[in-house]
This record gives C-alpha cells, structure tokens and sequence, in this order.
C-alpha cells in the first residue's frame, strides 16, 4: 500500500473488510485486506489528510485537513469532507470551521460528525446535510479531542483549560462537573464497555473516571513526559500506554496499577494495537521496528517486523485477524 509521500493516518473498517490510509500527499486511498485497491484515490487539493475514519456502514470515508495557507473570509480554511467510498465522490462540499480541527469521527449511528476544534467548541453535524445537529458543546480553550461513547449516549471531551468533560449525546447537558486534571487535557477515551472514561494531560499523567458517577477512580504518574497514544483492550480490564520518554505501559482499569514494568526502547513508541484475545500487544516504534509483546508480562514475542522509518500509526481489524501500520516510509 503506497503513497507519494508520508503517511499520516491509517484504519481499518468496522466490518474489517477494508484498510484506509492517507498520506502527505493530499490523497487517502482504500484497499481490501489483501492489499488491492477499491475505490479510486480521493485528492483533497494541496493538503495532508491527517486523519481518516470510515463510517458504521462502511460506506463512507472521513477525511480531517489542515490548510494553513489559504483562507475562507479571512479564516483559517480547516475541513472535513465525507467521500463515498464505492465511487471516490465527495458526497457535498464538506465542513468548514474557523481554527484548527483536532479530530473528527462518525457518530455510532452513523448518522453524525463529532469534531473538537481551536474555536474552543465541540461540534456535533449532520454530515449529510452538512449543518450542525445542535448547539457546540462549550470549553474555556481549545478542544484537542472528542469522542462518542460505543452506545452512542454520552461524549467526552479533552481541552487546554484542563478538564474533560462528559456529556448528553441527545440533549448536549453536561453531565457531570468539568473532571479537573492537573495540566492540559490531551484526550480522553472511553471504555469499549461504556462505564469508564481515561484520560492524558500534558504532562504524562493517566487519569481513570467513572462515567457514571463522574469520580475519579485513579491516577497514574508513572510516565515522566507527554503520553503519544492511549487505548483500552477490548475487555475493558487493562490500558495501555506510549510516552514520549521512550516506555511503554500496560495498566488495569481495576485501580492503575502496572500489569508489568514498563518497557523501556531506543526509541518512541507510538501507535499500540492489543491482539489475540488482548493477550498480546503491538507497538509501533519511531525507529521503525512494530514490537510485539506479551500484554500480561511485557515480555518481547516477535522480533523480525520492521519499515524502513518511523512507524507510527497502528490499526487493529475488529475481527481481530490482522493489523495494519503506517510509516514514514510511504
């Protein structure tokens, strides 16, 4: 799988059927699991796609730009365009918002667009018709990520004026006091069972919630610089953890307490993917090595995959068969 240039994103479709990447080239592409192309390039004029999601149905791709050199009335052009995947076409003419966009992903419905943004709002849009569902979601500062909860109930959402906070999907209330953290609130995931929420602050510190009641369960500080990506396994029982100090961690959700040491590497680790039945864990790493290792005791299983440059991104098929990475090496 092939770009002009670096690639920056990479997923997998729910049905695992279909691989995406996009590149620093300006273009995404699709492809089925063995590597063939089926759909034609999309090309998203003179911009680095920087992240892609495909939509519940499959039938769609998601595709988050950055353009800093050209304006719209004076703003900052940053948009989001949705692109049916059978025929390459743009579906209309996208989303566009002043000040960066963060992130952008498909509600579980499909129906909806999440995206967090500089303009210190977090929107919710009908991306059929390309107008907002409700009212933005309102922060203090910027919002560097959001995201809808597996059931589709709640949302949560991470920002510089440090706090997460959690709220009603269907009525856009806030469902708990800002959840406070001690530096700038990264990103915050939920739990593939819906019931806890993690979240990274800037400083490398780990917080765990509970979405139901909004307490905080635990912290971690075990990391001594900025988180680079963080995900729960699929069972909801453990996270996991890449920093930018060079570890890699593995932590229960029972109270954030280390499954093994962390395990230090030459280089950054970035993207991470539990595999077999969360038995396993694969790390992406910036000398271009994919690790894979025992997700109970840290120990190093594989040895023998490598790109050429950095890896950094990971996606693992939901049918849990096969995993993609992404490199600098195109």
């Amino acid at each position: 799988m092939i770009h002009d240039n670096n690639i920056l994103d990479v997923k997998i479709s729910p049905n695992s059927k279909l691989i995406a990447t996009s590149g620093f080239d300006s273009t995404a592409r699709v492809w089925d699991n063995t590597g063939r192309p089926v759909s034609p390039i999309i090309r998203v004029e003179k911009q680095g796609v920087r992240e892609i999601n495909f939509s519940p149905c499959n039938n769609y791709l998601l595709t988050r730009c950055e353009n800093k050199g050209k304006n719209i009335n004076g703003d900052l052009k940053n948009r989001i365009q949705v692109w049916e995947i059978s025929t390459g076409k743009e579906i209309h003419t996208g989303i566009v918002q002043r000040g960066a966009i963060n992130s952008a992903s498909f509600s579980p419905c499909g129906k909806y667009i999440i995206t967090a943004s500089n303009d210190m709002d977090v929107k919710i849009w009908d991306f059929k018709k390309g107008v907002l569902a409700m009212k933005p979601l309102k922060h203090n500062s910027k919002v560097n990520y959001a995201e809808y909860s597996h059931d589709g109930k709640y949302i949560a959402s991470a920002s510089n004026d440090r706090s997460v906070k959690l709220w009603n999907a269907q009525s856009g209330e806030i469902i708990h006091s800002p959840l406070k953290h001690d530096g700038v609130a990264i990103k915050a995931i939920f739990s593939p069972d819906n019931n806890l929420v993690a979240s990274i602050d800037n400083n490398g510190k780990i917080y765990l919630w509970s979405v139901g009641s909004g307490k905080l369960i635990a912290t971690q500080e075990w990391h001594t610089n900025r988180i680079i990506e963080i995900i729960f396994s699929s069972d909801s029982k453990k996270l996991a953890t890449s920093s930018s100090d060079t570890t890699f961690g593995v932590w229960s959700t029972e109270d954030l307490s280390p499954v093994f040491e962390p395990v230090k590497l030459k280089k950054f680790p970035d993207g991470l993917g539990f595999l077999n039945n969360d038995s396993l864990l694969a790390v992406c790493c910036w000398d271009g090595n994919i690790g894979i290792y025992n997700a109970n005791t840290g120990e190093k299983q594989l040895h023998k995959i490598s790109h050429t440059r950095r890896a950094h991104e990971l996606a693992v098929a939901p049918n849990g068969e096969y995993f993609v990475t992404g490199s600098l090496d195109r």
